[in-house]
């Protein structure tokens, strides 16, 4: 019998830590570009886009069901905070005010 863990994909952690900063990076941008409606977008973009990384990794870490739901709200709290100190940095980085 096999007792080595099986190799599991990374692209959903890829797919879950992109969706966690693309938001940040995306304000970063557009505030350096000027862009106020791709600002916008993205800081109403960063909540629902932090929900979806969370679930990803939550899914990847937890062993049951309870753990993989607890498992994604504290991961998607956690993605929703890096997201929003990287549009507050990009933000303050051009002096940009709403």
């Amino acid at each position: 019998m096999e007792t080595s863990p099986s190799p599991r994909s990374t692209a959903p952690v890829v797919i879950a830590i992109l969706l966690a900063i693309g938001p940040g990076l995306g304000a970063l941008l557009g505030t350096m570009s000027n862009s106020e409606q791709f600002t916008i977008a993205n800081l109403i973009l960063s909540p629902a886009l932090s929900l979806v990384s969370g679930i990803l990794l939550g899914f990847r870490t937890g062993d049951s069901v309870g753990e993989k739901a607890l498992h994604s709200l504290l991961w998607a709290l956690g993605a929703f905070g890096v997201s929003l100190g990287l549009q507050f940095m990009g933000c303050n980085a051009v002096n940009y005010r709403f």
